[in-house]
Parts: C-alpha cells; structure tokens; sequence
C-alpha cells in the first residue's frame, strides 16, 4: 500500500477552493485501486463535515483534535470525527509542536484517544537543522517515538510520517541515500518494538523529487503540504504513484 496524504493546513481560504480541489482529487481517484494507493484529504476542520457529506467515497482526515477528556468550549472531540466518518488523523505535527505548545504527553494521550475510537493516528517526526548537524537525527526520532508510542495498542495501525523540520516548505530536501538510511534505522527500531506500521515521508515533497522519496529512499508514501492545494500538481502526484 502507498499513501498520499494531502495536509493542505490553512492554505486554502475559501470553501469554494476546498471542493473544487477535491473534485480534481476525486477525478484522480476514479482510476485508483484502493488496494494499490491510498488517497486520504486533510482539510481544515471548519470543512470537514461538508466535505464529508458531498464526497463520501473519499477518505479524509483531520489535521486536529482535541485531547481533552472533558468538555471544553471551541474544541473538535475524536468522537466528533468518528461520528463523520472520519478514519485518520494527524498528530504531532512540528508545526504544532512548536506553535501551539503540544507536548510529548499530549501527543501521547492522542494516539491513545484515536486508537480507542478506531481511528489511525499519522504521527509526525522528525529533527531540526542544529540536530541534523550535530549527527543527531536518530536520536532524536527515537525519542519522540518513544514517547509517543509507550503504552499504545500494538494491533492497530499508526501511519509514521518521517519530516525534517528543516525541510518543511522550504524546498531543502537531503538526499535519497540520506534519507533511505533513516528509513531503514526507523523500519529496523519500530520492527523491534513489533508495533504495526508504515513509514512515509513529508517534507517540500513535490512531482521533481516524489519518485525518488518512494523508489530510492524506500518510503511507503507521502504527506504532501502546499504541492497538495495546486490542483495540477496534486494530480502530477497521485499519477506519479500510480507508475512506480
């Protein structure tokens, strides 16, 4: 199975951009077996449920959640989601790590909400320039998975999402070699732990450098930001995977 993850975080304004960007998604997808690529939508979460309900057959997911176990005004419960059909979520993203305060313990306390609700967790890691630099990428990964990981089902899928932060909308990419043998440490840690998963990629990906993310660096899919809001280049990609 391959993924295409589309986060199209707040880059898209309007709704009337949101369903015209999943009409061109969904054209796509016509000729897709779910068997072969899966296609998940992350739009933001003021569009979901209209979204839902206009294009059932797709699968989406949300980019956020609530980890409150109580009530709290102006939040969006995993229950909510599931009441929508929603099957997939992303946690930890760096962008909420580093703005909006969320810990490794309440990253956490989401994958083991979305597990108990059914839903499957994409879980973002991934390490700074300064830690790149100083030869400190698989440790910090380690870290954060082991973290996030510890007293969650085994059973369950969780979709990991290997992100450079310092590659994240910048263009900056390292390269396949590089990033095969983080791939490989990661496949290797995660086999040990027998924990159910599958490991993609994020980071500037976009159609120039897809193929080798998934047929060099031997990654299982992609979370694709802003490439996945430009209708042409959302369906360079999918059409890419389609190929390889």
């Amino acid at each position: 199975m391959i993924y295409f993850i589309a986060n199209w975080k707040t880059y898209i304004q309007k709704f009337s951009e949101a369903t015209r960007l999943v009409r061109n998604i969904k054209e796509v997808q016509q000729n897709v077996s779910q068997n072969s690529i899966r296609i998940i939508i992350c739009p933001p979460t003021l569009y979901l449920g209209a979204l839902v309900n206009q294009f059932r057959r797709l699968n989406f997911g949300a980019q956020n959640f609530s980890w409150l176990e109580k009530v709290c005004t102006g939040e969006t419960t995993a229950d909510m989601l599931k009441n929508l059909g929603i099957k997939y979520a992303i946690i930890g993203h760096s962008e909420r790590r580093k703005f909006l305060g969320e810990s490794d313990l309440i990253i956490k306390k989401k994958i083991k909400i979305v597990q108990t609700k059914g839903l499957t967790p994409i879980l973002c890691i991934g390490e700074t320039w300064s830690q790149r630099k100083k030869g400190e990428t698989f440790k910090v990964l380690k870290k954060q998975l082991n973290s996030a990981l510890r007293g969650t089902s085994r059973k369950s899928e969780i979709l990991i999402a290997y992100e450079p932060i310092w590659s994240i909308g910048t263009g900056k990419l390292a390269s396949f070699k590089e990033l095969n043998a983080v791939r490989k440490k990661l496949n290797i840690w995660l086999k040990r732990k027998k924990i159910k998963f599958s490991l993609i990629y994020g980071g500037s990906v976009n159609s120039q450098n897809l193929e080798g993310i998934l047929k060099e660096s031997g990654f299982s899919g992609c979370l694709v930001g802003r490439a996945s809001t430009d209708p042409r280049e959302a369906k360079k990609l999918i059409s890419l995977i389609l190929r390889i």
